[in-house]
């Protein structure tokens, strides 16, 4: 079943919101990859999931700083996701005829998760000090 990014997600803020529906869409290609069994376009998309996810992160931190949000957690988890993404995505690179058994429940799970823990869990944090702030709001 596929992903989809809701208003509920909204965390006050576009810049976030939009990469937020990008790293959703994105991570729907990665999940239509494995199912397809289409390796090059796993990683391909994983590789733009990685992209994604670290301009999201930069921006993410400089937008919480700039509002006076404290991020040092929140940074280490984002360390965290990207590191474990890295070695999934090495993991692929290696030659091999076949997905390795189990690595689509393992990829999507960890994807699926992370992503109702980054948004709902601790994005959402973010929330009530974004809201003395404009919708469109981006640190210059």
């Amino acid at each position: 079943m596929e992903l989809v990014w809701t208003e509920q997600l909204s965390v006050g803020n576009a810049l976030i919101d939009s990469e937020h529906q990008q790293i959703v869409h994105v991570i729907n290609s990665v999940e239509q990859a494995f199912i397809a069994m289409d390796r090059t376009n796993l990683l391909h998309s994983l590789k733009l999931l990685l992209d994604s996810m670290r301009n999201h992160f930069r921006n993410e931190e400089r937008i919480a700083r700039t509002v006076g949000f404290s991020f040092d957690e929140h940074s280490l988890s984002h360390q965290y996701m990207l590191k474990k993404l890295e070695h999934v995505k090495n993991g692929l690179t290696v030659e091999s005829e076949t997905l390795p058994e189990g690595m689509f429940e393992h990829i999507t799970g960890l994807l699926r998760s992370w992503l109702i823990d980054h948004v709902v869990k601790e994005d959402m944090l973010m929330k009530p000090v974004l809201k003395n702030y404009p919708y469109d709001f981006s640190p210059g």
